[in-house]
This record gives C-alpha cells, structure tokens and sequence, in this order.
C-alpha cells in the first residue's frame, strides 16, 4: 500500500469524524433554541394532566382545567371536587391510583394511592422548582388523615392540592452545565482518540503486510541455514 493511498485513507477518517461533530453540535443548538421557546412568564399556564389506575385498569392522560392547573410563580391552593364523584367512587376503592403530569408531559410524578389502610388522602402538596423563566424540576409531599371505621370505603371528602414554586440557583445550574458540558467534551475527545489510534494501528498492520515476503514451498532461511 502506497503512502499516498494512506494518507487519503486517513484524511476520509477525519473528514467523517469532523462531519459527525457538526451533527451533534447542530443537535445540541438545537435543543437549546427550543427550551429559550418553552420559557415561561409570571401567571403562564403549567399545563397539567391526570391519569387514573383501577384494579390494572389504567385511564387515558385527562387535561385539567385552567382553574386547576398551576400558573407559573403563583402559589395556590385548590380543591379536586370533579373527581370526587366519577373518579373516586367505586366499590372497592382500596385499589384506586392516580397519577399528574405536568408541562406537557415532561414532568410525570409516580402513582398515588387514595387510600392507604384505615388513611385516605387528604392533601398534595406539589412544588415546582424553577430557574428562571424554567421548570426543572417537581416534587409531591402526600398526607393521609386516619378516617373513622363507619365511613365508606368508597367515600372521599375532598382533596386538596397546594402548589408552591422554589427557585434553583442560577450559579448552581451554570456550573452543573458547565461540568456536564466539559464532561461531554472530554468523553467525545478520548472516544474519537481511541478510535484514531486503533484506525492509525490496523493501517499500519495492514501496510507492514504488504511488505513481507510470500513464502515458497522451498522455504526461506531468515538466517538461520547456511
């Protein structure tokens, strides 16, 4: 094999390498163009849904009302009374689960029992945490009250839910990207030089064989017969 033919073997590896770099930097761009479009502003709307399970009978995700969802950086409290009826009333509802979704379902918290023993829920006490005009997180507190043993199993007064909003340092966020970013550049540097030098080793392999001298059937003495 030619030098020549090697060099331009190795500058087709590289141009690949590069074009694949283009590729993730334009996907990484990407992506933050669409979170600055998902931005919220004080009073916006967090979308929030609802999905219900029943003896493994799962409900389809149900969007709330306006009146029920969160609205960014306001803390309110709100009360179920919809679900009362047609969700919560059944004749076992040792069995019944629900679950939220929020900001269009980027945020879906785990499934929650309505009843828990002799213990009915009482209250949800949800916090978004923001960055920002960002939601990057969510987290549920759940509290049950013991209810008295003559009350239906099928009976719930109300639920309330109370939405709180924390704020994650901005500092904090910027490092965190900042170590994930540079972790993420370090990764893809050593994954393509380790690549490169087995690419560079399997050339040099494949060049070395071309050189050596076929064997004959009367053999070669490599100096070692007279």
């Amino acid at each position: 094999m030619s030098k020549k033919k090697k060099k331009s073997k190795i500058g087709h590896y590289f141009l690949t390498r590069m074009n694949n770099l283009k590729h993730i930097l334009f996907i990484i761009l990407l992506y933050i163009f669409i979170g600055e479009i998902k931005c919220y502003n004080m009073g916006d709307v967090v979308r929030m849904s609802l999905r219900s399970q029943y003896n493994s009978i799962f409900t389809e995700w149900k969007d709330l009302t306006n009146e029920y969802c969160p609205k960014y950086l306001f803390e309110k409290t709100v009360e179920l009374a919809a679900l009362e009826d047609e969700d919560y009333h059944s004749e076992a509802g040792d069995g019944y689960k629900f679950s939220f979704a929020f900001d269009n379902y980027k945020f879906i918290t785990p499934w929650y029992s309505v009843k828990q023993g002799n213990e009915h829920l009482k209250f949800v006490d949800i916090t978004i945490v923001y960055s920002g005009n960002d939601i990057i997180d969510i987290d549920v507190i759940t509290d049950y009250d013991e209810v008295d043993e003559t009350v239906k199993k099928n009976h719930l007064e109300k639920l309330m839910i109370r939405y709180n909003f924390e704020e994650f340092s901005e500092q904090n966020v910027t490092i965190g990207m900042g170590i994930l970013l540079t972790s993420g550049v370090i990764f893809s540097s050593l994954l393509i030089t380790l690549s490169m030098i087995k690419h560079a080793i399997i050339l040099d392999i494949e060049y070395k064989s071309q050189k050596l001298p076929s064997l004959k059937k009367d053999g070669l003495n490599f100096g070692l017969l007279d």
